[in-house]
């Protein structure tokens, strides 16, 4: 199944869920995390994902093609996104709230509420965009998986590792340089001041070793009026790839 957001990969059996990925992955970063929670996946690739990458607009073009994905169900469902994907979710949830259930949002920001630290974002990120263009994608993954954030996943064994490259590697560098222009925190407002439309219930993950994003979550559970946040002991960043059997567990004693 496709739609403008690009593909869909469906996953697992019992309630669905729509899953937004991050920045690199797919929609099948998601399977363990389905195995663990008992449900069934539904993950579009994103803008600029997969081998043959559809680019959106904006992230509100972008939140319009899972609100597709959304209106395909008989009811309102349960919508979490990681990292990227979760700051695609919240323009969902804030477009259309009457399509979601509940908000799962992980290791996510809510944008950069002071416009100069928001235009040097922009311009890192269109400087990580020219990096893909210029050194190809394996040399742009290959740094990219070595930065601190994602300690954790190192953490994982060698052919759960070889696995993840090998996800990563079916998207193209165009489409990868074209996501960071239109879904980088950069081009994202600060959604904060929005949150008090947030009615349905809202839980704000991060792994208690990423404080910036811990940070996120207190804030956005805050703003947030049936908001709550809550945070995994001794993981990182990908807190999905990292650890899907707490996330898993960590949902279900919370939801």
């Amino acid at each position: 199944m496709s739609t403008r957001t690009g593909r869909v990969h469906e996953h697992g059996a019992g309630d669905p869920w729509i899953m937004l990925h991050g920045f690199t992955q797919t929609g099948a970063c998601f399977d363990e995390l389905c195995d663990h929670m008992g449900v069934r996946g539904i993950a579009p690739d994103l803008p600029g994902h997969g081998p043959e990458p559809m680019i959106g607009d904006s992230l509100i073009d972008t939140a319009e093609g899972v609100a597709d994905v959304l209106r395909s169900a008989p009811r309102p469902l349960p919508l979490l996104g990681y990292s990227q994907g979760g700051r695609v979710a919240l323009h969902v949830a804030l477009e259309h709230p009457e399509l979601i259930s509940v908000l799962v949002v992980i290791s996510a920001s809510p944008g950069i509420s002071d416009g100069a630290s928001r235009s040097e974002r922009a311009r890192r990120d269109e400087a990580r965009a020219q990096e893909i263009l210029d050194g190809g994608l394996e040399a742009f993954l290959t740094s990219w998986s070595a930065l601190p954030m994602f300690e954790g996943l190192r953490e994982r064994d060698q052919r759960w590792r070889d696995q993840d490259r090998a996800r990563r590697l079916v998207h193209t560098p165009e489409g990868l340089a074209g996501a960071l222009r239109t879904l980088g925190l950069g081009q994202q407002e600060d959604l904060l001041p929005r949150f008090k439309e947030l009615q349905m219930p809202c839980l704000f993950v991060a792994g208690a070793d990423d404080p910036t994003y811990v940070e996120h979550a207190f804030s956005m559970a805050s703003a947030a009026p049936r908001g709550a946040a809550v945070f995994l002991p001794g993981v990182g960043h990908a807190a999905v790839g990292q650890a899907p059997r707490e996330v898993a567990r960590l949902l279900r004693m919370s939801l």
